[in-house]
Parts: C-alpha cells; structure tokens; sequence
C-alpha cells in the first residue's frame, strides 16, 4: 500500500480513545461548501431573462456582473461564478454537445470488429513528382496489424495489383477481407457494372472476401488514407 494510507491508519489509531478502531470508508466530500446561495442564483436568473428581452440582448455572465455591479447588489459572483450558475441551473440556450465514443475499426464487419478476422486495405497515390516525371505508389496496410506496403512504379494496373496481392499475402498470409475504393483498378470497368475486374476475381479464388467501400461516405478508407498521408510525409519527402 502506498504510503498516504498508512500515515491514515496511523492517524484513525491515534484518534482512538477506547482501543476500538473504525476501519470503514469515510466520505471525501467537503463539510462545507462555499456554493452560491439560492438567492443570488435566483437573481442571476432573474437578470438573465431581463437582459435578454432588452434593447441590446447581451445577457451572458459579463452582462450579468456589469448590471449587478451597477444596481450596488450586496453579492455579486465573479464572472466565472455566473457562468457556472447559468450551466447549472439550466439556463442555457445550446447544451454541451455529447461526443461519443467513435466506434471500432471494422464497425461495418462484425467478426472484423470483433477482432476474429482481419482485414487488408489497399489504395493508390498518384502523381508522384519524381526526376522531372511522375510516379504512382500502390499501398497498403492491415487494420488490425497494422502491417504496411507500398509500391512504386509509373503505373499502377490491375495486373501489378493482382502481384502485389499475392506477393504480400505470401508474406503475411491470407486475410478475411481486403478492401477497395471504387477505382476501376481494382473494381474492374465501369461500363460493365454486372461483371467483375481481375482483382476481385483474383481475391475471390484466393479464398478472401473483397470490400468496396462507398464512394460518397467517408470513413470506411481513414486508415489506408492515413496510411498514404504518413507514408508521403515521412518517406517520399
């Protein structure tokens, strides 16, 4: 035990006159408490809804000190007291906005959120200035690994996507899911929306599940794409 609690056990002994020692938990909370009273809250309140029918509507805990201080109140909180009566009482028109906790990565796959599988990421940076030409990068990276890749060259087809698949699954070993934006790379032709590119045929025989992720949510590709922000910051530059 840390040595606070026993210079309070020390103490309880010392304190106790007949041998007998209350070892229960006692409250922390103060004995007194310096809180406003009832009736200077109920005149903050008061001041608030006057001020805020006036003629300049001001009637925040700034204008609240200024007109107690010109009417000679015999109380007046400082402007933080104020603020804090205005939040605690109830008066004010916007609420604290609830942040809630994001949720896990993966959400949309629940074996993937669960942890039970894993999921590949892949995507493309392109445009590359390098040697006075350009250069594209396919990358990728696992979302619970965290495991990267990435790949240069002045093109990236869906047929250097199919090597790069299979060479890193070689290494790391197979997924569950590995998932795509809507890039015709790896979704195939656009023009043939009922048949499927080379990539996702290549996943399919591959035994993994492929993902495309919806063009106009955000989202789903933050990890890849914070991924691709790193990797340009720390490697290419």
């Amino acid at each position: 035990m840390g040595l606070g609690t026993v210079q309070r056990a020390l103490a309880r002994v010392a304190d106790a006159d007949t041998g007998v020692i209350d070892w229960t938990n006692r409250s922390s909370a103060p004995r007194r408490t310096r809180r406003t009273s009832a009736a200077v809250e109920d005149r903050v309140a008061e001041l608030r809804v006057a001020l805020a029918a006036g003629d300049l509507g001001d009637h925040g805990p700034v204008a609240i000190h200024r007109a107690m201080t010109l009417v000679g109140d015999d109380a007046v909180p400082s402007v933080r007291t104020i603020a804090r009566i205005i939040e605690r009482t109830g008066l004010l028109e916007r609420h604290r906005r609830v942040r809630r906790p994001a949720p896990p990565p993966g959400w949309y796959l629940p074996r993937v959120a669960a942890g039970r599988a894993e999921l590949d990421a892949f995507d493309v940076i392109v445009d590359l200035r390098v040697l006075g030409g350009h250069a594209d990068v396919l990358t990728a990276i696992s979302l619970h690994g965290g495991d990267p890749d990435a790949w240069v060259g002045t093109g990236v087809s869906s047929a250097l996507a199919c090597r790069a698949l299979a060479e890193r699954w070689e290494r790391t070993g197979r997924p569950d899911y590995v998932q795509f934006d809507n890039d015709t790379r790896f979704v195939g032709s656009h023009a043939n929306p009922d048949s499927l590119g080379a990539v996702p045929v290549f996943v399919l025989e591959a035994g993994v599940i492929p993902v495309f992720a919806p063009p106009v949510e955000l989202g789903f590709q933050n990890g890849i794409e914070g991924f691709n922000a790193s990797w340009q910051r720390r490697v290419w530059r």
